[in-house]
């Protein structure tokens, strides 16, 4: 029971940082992802957002919750940085990304840090999709792929 009501205040935590920022800056998005971690070795389910500090660069702060089968339960919290650069028209974009990574397992926590890199890709209007490959390096070191959706606000 403590467990899912760590879930549900990483969530609400999560909202509540989203609608705080969404109204400090210009341009923001929210994401829904399917995850493909290499610790797990399994699937799960990242929300993500990204909120733009300037043209250029933006903060990505996520949860994922990994569909681990069995009692074992992992959840990662994320914040990472992207430097955007924009490609051919202004609707992809590709992005080095650098921060840092919560792992929850059970009772244990552990701490890493992110590398990797992604694209963005918008559509007409504020719908886009997103692929991105990153690396957890510390304790639990991993390889996680992410796909999804995002929505411009």
């Amino acid at each position: 029971m403590l467990h899912q009501f760590t879930k549900v205040s990483i969530f609400a935590l999560f909202i509540t940082f989203s609608i705080f920022s969404h109204s400090a800056k210009a341009q923001s998005e929210l994401g829904l992802n399917l995850a493909y971690g290499s610790l797990p070795e399994d699937v799960g389910i990242t929300l993500n957002s990204n909120f733009y500090a300037t043209d250029v660069f933006s903060i990505s702060p996520s949860v994922t919750f990994f569909l681990i089968d069995g009692p074992a339960d992992l959840t990662t919290i994320n914040v990472d940085g992207h430097y955007n650069f924009e490609v051919g028209s202004g609707s992809t974009y590709v992005y080095p990304l650098g921060g840092l990574n919560f792992a929850v397992a059970n009772s244990d926590s552990e701490l890493g840090i992110n590398l990797g890199g992604g694209v963005n890709h918008f559509f007409d209007g504020n719908l886009g999709v997103l692929g991105e490959l990153k690396f957890v390096l510390g304790d639990a070191d991993q390889v996680v792929l992410n796909f999804g959706v995002l929505y411009r606000l």
